[in-house]
């Protein structure tokens, strides 16, 4: 009998990791503003890349492929990455929860 292992599982793809990270980010957002109810009121604010946080390998294929922002307001927020390096995809998600994914590089996203 053979038994699965991580390690041989499939890696996700840079464009999930975003997406992973933009859920991520709306919970924390989320969490602010049951306590506060507002969210803050940011324009343009580049997101720290998620992989230097982790404190463990650095995911550079993701550092290197998106450009994660926050836009926000007291009532509504956007948050987004952006594909670099030539990629075209941008995802975004918003207050309400609507995700979009645009563009010929973003594929089936798992969000």
């Amino acid at each position: 009998m053979v038994l699965p292992t991580l390690k041989s599982t499939t890696a996700p793809k840079p464009v999930d990791r975003a997406a992973a990270y933009l859920k991520a980010m709306a919970e924390v957002l989320e969490r602010g503003y049951q306590q506060t109810q507002s969210y803050p009121q940011i324009t343009r604010m580049p997101l720290p890349d998620l992989a230097a946080l982790q404190g463990g390998e650095r995911d550079s294929q993701t550092a290197s492929t998106y450009l994660f922002e926050l836009n926000s307001e007291p009532q509504a927020y956007t948050l987004t990455a952006t594909a670099q390096n030539g990629l075209r995809c941008v995802l975004t998600l918003n207050q309400a929860h609507i995700r979009t994914a645009t563009g010929p590089d973003c594929g089936k996203v798992a969000w």
